[in-house]
């Protein structure tokens, strides 16, 4: 049985590998309760960039949810285990969620180029990027999330309600799916710039 959470042994906060992960963050009941989300909420292609469609980049369904009472669980849960890892390994200032979290919805063939999530958009800047894993490993084939290490891409593990913190510096990609559907939240947790 694995303990809660876990950082790679070889942790080096200079290391472009850097991560941590903690299992268990929704109890089995959450986990349903935010699976039927999707039931409520409306999704669209977000493969869209600067006004084209550019599916070599991004091709995804998302819905946004919004920091409301309805979906006062989905925040509390990120909320808690961004802050959590941030303290044990990252040790970023951090201010919030400044964006609305995203329920991301992958399909046979859908993926996510490499990237990192640091856009300019006027708001604080995106510093800790929390993905929460919502299929079941044997529900989907591909779609792995992989992160760029020192030159080599390092491939995460598959497990449901896992969720996984990085800088929002890091480039990651989600790997084309083959086979299912893949669902994750996301959510980006802003700060003052780095120093």
């Amino acid at each position: 049985m694995n303990p809660p959470f876990l950082f790679p042994p070889s942790f080096n906060k200079n290391d472009s590998t850097e991560y941590a992960w903690q299992d268990d963050v929704f109890s089995k009941e959450e986990l349903d309760e935010v699976l039927s989300l999707e039931n409520k909420i409306s999704f669209v292609d977000a493969s869209t960039r600067v006004g084209r469609v550019d599916y070599d980049r991004r091709k995804v369904n998302i819905s946004w949810l919004e920091n409301s009472s309805e979906n006062y669980l989905v925040y509390s849960k990120m909320t808690q285990v961004s802050v959590f890892l941030n303290s044990v390994y990252f040790q970023f200032d951090l201010y919030g969620f400044y964006e609305n979290i995203q329920y991301s919805v992958y399909n046979e063939g859908d993926h996510h180029a490499w990237h990192y999530d640091m856009p300019t958009n006027g708001l604080p800047p995106r510093k800790l990027t929390t993905i929460i894993m919502l299929s079941h490993p044997d529900e989907y084939e591909g779609g792995d999330l992989e992160i760029l290490g020192a030159g080599e891409p390092v491939k995460l593990e598959k497990v449901f309600g896992r969720a996984y913190v990085l800088p929002s510096y890091i480039y990651h990609r989600v790997t084309p799916v083959t086979k299912g559907t893949r669902k994750t939240l996301v959510g980006w947790v802003c700060g003052n710039r780095f120093k």
